[in-house]
């Protein structure tokens, strides 16, 4: 991406973790502006304070549960839910860029849902409302890949013939740094798997 990255996104990113989209809060009312971080992997919602401050929340596309967008006369709107049932609304960004990172976001669920995501979509005069609902009961892609580490751990030997401990352990350390598990999921099965060389 060519625009310049606060340091408080480039600090959260992971390994070869890619921004396609920032979209900045337009109105600058506050010191600093609030953005959306939309990567190859997730979705960074990015408080920045004075001070160096900030708040991060990150949403990999696998905990996605709903996005709204609503693009208006002026500016647009995103409402991001997460399985879980948190919600991060950022208003007043750019249209343009805000429609680029909706097809963005659909596109990476359609990458990764097993089952097709749920598209509503409203175009108006001068108004358009979408909404992506991934299905309750879709797994992902990863989320598979994820379960089969997990089953690798359990029973293994010295002389896995399928995959060496090495490799696992760079599976493991991909879906840490995809958002995939957790950091404590991630040294949990790393100690595991060192304790087995």
């Amino acid at each position: 991406m060519s625009e310049d990255l606060p340091d408080c996104v480039t600090e959260n990113l992971g390994g070869d973790e890619e921004v396609v989209h920032l979209l900045e809060k337009r109105l600058r009312m506050e010191a600093k502006p609030k953005r959306i971080a939309i990567t190859d992997r997730r979705i960074l919602y990015v408080d920045q304070k004075l001070m160096g401050r900030y708040d991060l929340k990150s949403v990999p596309y696998q905990k996605l549960e709903k996005v709204e967008f609503d693009s208006g006369l002026v500016a647009s709107e995103f409402k991001i839910t997460t399985e879980s049932g948190e919600e991060v609304e950022l208003s007043w960004l750019g249209k343009s860029k805000s429609k680029e990172a909706i097809e963005t976001i659909k596109n990476a669920l359609n990458k990764i849902a097993v089952e097709p995501i749920g598209i509503d979509k409203r175009k108006k005069l001068k108004s358009e409302r979408w909404i992506l609902r991934k299905p309750k009961e879709s797994i992902s892609k990863v989320a598979r890949k994820e379960e089969s580490v997990g089953s690798s751990n359990q029973g293994t030997s010295s002389s896995n013939e399928s995959k060496s401990t090495v490799d696992r352990l760079k599976e493991l350390k991909e879906l840490r740094d995809e958002g995939i598990i957790s950091e404590e999921e991630y040294e949990e099965k790393r100690q595991k798997l060192v304790d087995e060389l």
